[in-house]
């Protein structure tokens, strides 16, 4: 059974989120060690849902699978999300994002910490303060979904298991914006 976030957890994530799944393994943002995954989770978000930062301590990569907003990094002009979206952002990142009105949104995060955390997600993912679109997105969702699943499990190989599944969740986000296209996926797998 799911319990609620702690104070310290809860302290992580975005307010105004109507619900959520969330595993969370380390709280501690380092910046020495290994790339770790330190948490992650799933949150479905109202129309009203808006987040502003200046600045997050953990190296963040975010992906939306559901629903339409609007996001924007430091004072720049906001760009829209949709499914398929994906960005970074975490320590000296400013961002403002939103659900467009009428719209709510799924969006999956997973956050990183330890030595080289930043570069591990743009190597394979997008820039910092960026988004980028994946046409191809039906197996990051999936891979997002399994690694919620084994961060929830409490066993001794949870860390483990969690940091390869991070490792591979970024593999497959580099997979996907390598092939754009295909054709070996059905677009109704992709919607």
């Amino acid at each position: 059974m799911a319990r609620a976030p702690s104070r310290q957890e809860q302290a992580l994530l975005a307010p105004d989120v109507s619900s959520g799944t969330y595993f969370f393994l380390d709280l501690s943002p380092r910046s020495r060690g290994p790339v770790r995954v330190a948490f992650g989770g799933r949150e479905r978000c109202g129309e009203n849902y808006l987040v502003q930062r200046s600045t997050y301590p953990f190296a963040t990569l975010e992906y939306v699978a559901e629903g339409e907003g609007r996001i924007g990094f430091h004072e720049g002009e906001s760009q829209p999300l949709r499914p398929g979206s994906l960005f970074a952002h975490g320590p000296g990142v400013a961002l403002r994002m939103e659900a467009a009105p009428g719209q709510t949104l799924l969006k999956y995060f997973v956050c990183l910490t330890g030595h080289g955390a930043r570069s591990a997600i743009e190597a394979r993912g997008p820039a910092f303060g960026t988004e980028v679109r994946l046409t191809r997105h039906a197996d990051v969702r999936d891979m997002f979904d399994l690694l919620i699943r084994e961060g929830g499990e409490h066993t001794p190989f949870t860390r483990e298991i969690c940091d390869r599944l991070g490792e591979l969740l970024l593999l497959k986000i580099s997979e996907s914006r390598r092939h754009r296209s295909s054709g070996r996926r059905s677009p109704a797998r992709e919607k």
